[in-house]
């Protein structure tokens, strides 16, 4: 049960503010910590440490944030070196791809604006309505999901993706 609620305190962290906290990792590991009764099993280490090597050069080419890297720490601790390991990096890997691809295509809605007056010197008046439509919905429903005063850069909240994908697998068994 913790493990979950852990997990959805990550996803909320990451999505709303687009970061995790230290203290929200050191508590998964404290966590884990108190769970685990057998500290000397290397699978634990083996998991922490490869999520470690693997995560650490996308974040020093500036692709994702230290908190991403931390929270895989933590879960490669909790999943140890093992499939469902694998599967927390492919599916967030996959959802940040989504995300990504997602976000590309509201900046396009976004510039539609240029569209605009080609469908205008074309004499297509009623598709312009169809453009503005689209686009001022779509930042009704972007603005609703994270706060506009905020600085909130444009980053992909990969820990939350990767918690998303955790979150599954440990429901799941």
């Amino acid at each position: 049960m913790f493990i979950q609620l852990w997990l959805v305190a990550v996803i909320a962290c990451d999505l709303l503010w687009r970061r995790v906290p230290n203290g929200l990792v050191l508590i998964g590991f404290l966590g884990w910590f108190l769970a685990t009764s057998d500290f000397t099993n290397v699978v634990f280490w083996l998991g922490a440490l490869s999520a470690f090597l693997i995560l650490l050069p996308f974040y020093m080419m500036k692709w994702m944030g230290a908190g991403d890297v931390k929270f895989g720490i933590v879960a490669g601790l909790w999943f140890g070196f093992s499939f469902d390991l694998c599967w927390v990096w492919i599916g967030g890997s996959l959802l940040a791809g989504l995300h990504s691809l997602l976000s590309y295509a509201v900046s396009a809605l976004q510039r539609r604006v240029e569209v605009k007056g080609v469908l205008l010197s074309l004499g297509l008046h009623r598709w312009i309505n169809a453009v503005d439509d689209q686009r001022d919905q779509m930042k009704l429903n972007f603005s609703l999901l994270r706060n506009e005063k905020s600085n909130i850069k444009r980053v992909v909240p990969y820990a939350a993706y990767m918690a998303i994908i955790a979150f599954i697998l440990v429901i799941k068994n």
